[in-house]
């Protein structure tokens, strides 16, 4: 009998090993298909973060580009300002250029009667 034992308890631990390799075995599959949806799934985040990420750029590169465009409007129009009050100083001269102009003639003809721009 104890040879029949010693077959028993060799089968039993070999049908055990057979059972644990089999379920090692049915483990393989799912834990591949799991790994598989892991990539997929990494693979779509990644994607979406692209898109995210060029989405992003592009809004900021069109508020600075916003930026830009705008400052030069403002600095165009600060150089008209410039331009316009420049053209008026000069006419403000002119005018009183024209004026002194017209008191000399009239000194040189009079120059009694403005004393002070007698030559």
């Amino acid at each position: 009998m104890a040879g029949s034992q010693s077959r028993f308890t060799i089968v039993e631990r070999l049908t055990y090993k057979k059972l644990e390799i089999m379920r090692n075995k049915l483990r393989l599959e799912p834990d591949i298909k799991i790994r598989e949806q892991d990539l997929i799934n990494k693979k779509k985040a990644f994607e979406n973060w692209k898109k995210d990420s060029q989405e992003s750029f592009n809004s900021e590169q069109r508020k600075r580009e916003l930026e830009i465009e705008e400052f030069e409007n403002y600095l165009n129009s600060a150089k008209k300002e410039v331009d316009n009050k420049e053209k008026f100083y000069d006419e403000q001269i002119k005018i009183i250029d024209s004026s002194l102009k017209s008191i000399e003639t009239i000194s040189e003809i009079t120059p009694q009667s403005c004393p002070g721009l007698e030559k």
